[in-house]
């Protein structure tokens, strides 16, 4: 079934409206999935056999948590505008997102993926550590560090100004390298769930030194 905004007129505030209820939706169900899956699994689930790879003994506070869904589901908002750039972008012809992920080959199409992760790890880096300066520390990056005891849930608890930062690496990539939106579904997927992984509490390794 065809989604409303399709038969909004092209940059219409009802077209604007439209891809940006669809969007947000999208992302906060990406984040649940992620958060949640991941809580379930390894904070609840795995807690026993993990329990020697436990960073903290307790458990983060009730109010710590209501405060990073919060400002998750703000985060979830400030990507869904930036995303409304990138579609705009892309149907002006600006930036190089494509629908058909065979179109320019499986090889390309891989290749693009393991790209975006690779990129994107660079852009956090830098962006990170930037953050952390002394001068746009306050209004940037305060607020994730709020959250002393972290959990999967602080990984999208963000100020405006970080989830901003955070948001737009997609939209820089498309305006020089053409990526199908599957190879930018699949990324998007990996870093929540990465994310998630990363703040829940345990130190989490494919392999045991």
């Amino acid at each position: 079934m065809e989604n409303s905004h399709a038969f909004a007129a092209p940059y219409s505030l009802d077209w604007f409206a439209g891809w940006f209820v669809h969007v947000f939706q999208f992302e906060v169900a990406r984040y649940a999935i992620a958060a949640f899956g991941v809580f379930a699994i390894v904070n609840v689930l795995l807690a026993r056999a993990l329990a020697e790879r436990k960073i903290r003994a307790a458990a983060p506070p009730r109010a710590q948590l209501f405060r990073e869904l919060a400002a998750s589901v703000r985060t979830c908002a400030v990507y869904a505008a930036i995303a409304l750039v990138s579609i705009a972008g892309t149907e002006a012809g600006i930036l190089k997102a494509y629908d058909d992920p065979a179109a320019l080959g499986w090889g390309w199409f891989w290749a693009s993926v393991v790209l975006l992760i690779v990129l994107h790890d660079a852009f956090f880096y830098w962006s990170h550590r930037l953050m952390h300066h002394p001068r746009v520390f306050r209004r940037f990056h305060r607020l994730h560090h709020k959250s002393h005891n972290p959990s999967p849930f602080t990984a999208y608890s963000f100020d405006v100004p970080e989830a901003a930062v955070h948001g737009v690496f997609v939209t820089l990539f498309l305006l020089f390298i053409p990526v199908s939106q599957l190879a930018i579904f699949l990324f998007l997927a990996h870093m929540i769930v990465r994310n998630a992984i990363g703040h829940s509490d345990y130190e989490i390794r494919l392999m045991r030194n």
